[in-house]
């Protein structure tokens, strides 16, 4: 499901996904068996694999979230890689 206020590029690819109101998802970025909370952003070229991208959250350029849950605000840097991690807070 896609809230109506979220922003998700013609090129992402998504499957059995949650996109929240204002979240954004990029060109080329891959969201697969998760939620993207209100106000996230997940960047072009990002992946995110069974995880929840919590509010505010951005996981940027490049980077890949697998089996991961990311709290209020928290950033994943561009390129880097997480798997089964909880980063509760920003």
């Amino acid at each position: 499901a896609i809230a109506d206020s979220a922003s998700v590029h013609p090129h992402a690819r998504l499957d059995e996904v949650v996109v929240m109101r204002r979240a954004s998802v990029g060109a080329d970025a891959e969201v697969i068996r998760s939620v993207v909370c209100a106000g996230a952003i997940v960047h072009p070229g990002a992946t995110v694999i069974d995880s929840v991208v919590g509010p505010n959250a951005t996981v940027c350029d490049r980077a890949r979230v697998v089996g991961s849950v990311l709290g209020d605000g928290v950033e994943v840097a561009p390129g880097e890689f997480l798997e089964h991690q909880r980063r509760p807070e920003g």
